[in-house]
């Protein structure tokens, strides 16, 4: 029944468009009454606009919207961009500062059975996605649509990073463990700490300023597991 009244009322809707247009084309046929002809064909016009009237906002409006919001991507993917190159000093294997260099040379070192429960997955698991993911940013389309699926795949590349590394040494490592990590080693641990959880801060503030500019971006992920000092 509803596809027929939905049927019923479309047919309903054009009529008087069709007929007029059908007036039209009968009146310069018999070249007759020109100035009718011009009545039918604006009588037509006006009755199609305001059949569509609500369609024809709605199509507008949503044109306005996407420019703008295309218009705030534009502008905020070089900051994100900013946050994927300032990710890569974290998983670098040029720079004493890392995370894994810091296990490996600083733990490690003088206790070779700790590797077996201080072992973290290979670092370039995640130093390969992120070059990747960046090279991909460079190239790909500036737009509110791309915007969004860019921001959660960054966000689960640095949250996969913080659970399945930096977890393992802040949060999961056994307490006889650490009594074993010397004071050197813990210094360092906790100046990575400072450093990391002070870009996972900039980063969720960051994602919640577009939330709020942007609605569309309305439950992007933005919040991670906070690594706590080494104590």
């Amino acid at each position: 029944m509803d596809d027929q009244s939905s049927s019923r009322k479309w047919k309903s809707k054009d009529f008087i468009p069709v007929l007029a247009l059908v007036g039209y084309v009968l009146v310069n046929l018999w070249g007759k009454w020109p100035r009718w002809s011009w009545i039918l064909l604006i009588a037509a016009f006006l009755t199609v606009v305001l059949d569509y009237y609500d369609a024809f906002k709605n199509l507008a409006l949503r044109w306005t919207i996407n420019r703008k919001e295309d218009k705030a991507a534009r502008k905020t993917f070089p900051e994100l961009q900013e946050f994927v190159r300032r990710f890569a000093p974290f998983l670098s294997r040029q720079t004493n500062d890392t995370l894994h260099y810091i296990v490996e040379s600083d733990i490690w070192y003088g206790q070779p059975d700790l590797r077996a429960d201080c072992q973290l997955p290979n670092v370039d698991i995640w130093a390969y996605q992120r070059e990747y993911f960046e090279k991909r940013l460079d190239r790909q389309p500036k737009t509110m649509k791309e915007l969004r699926p860019a921001l959660m795949e960054f966000h689960y590349l640095v949250a996969s990073y913080n659970n399945f590394c930096v977890a393992m040494i802040f949060t999961l490592f056994p307490p006889n463990m650490r009594d074993r990590i010397t004071p050197e080693a813990r210094r360092k641990l906790n100046l990575f700490q400072q450093t990391f959880g002070t870009y996972l801060q900039s980063y969720r503030l960051f994602v919640e300023r577009l939330m709020e500019e942007c609605p569309t971006l309305s439950g992007t992920p933005s919040t991670f597991n906070m690594p706590r000092p080494m104590v």
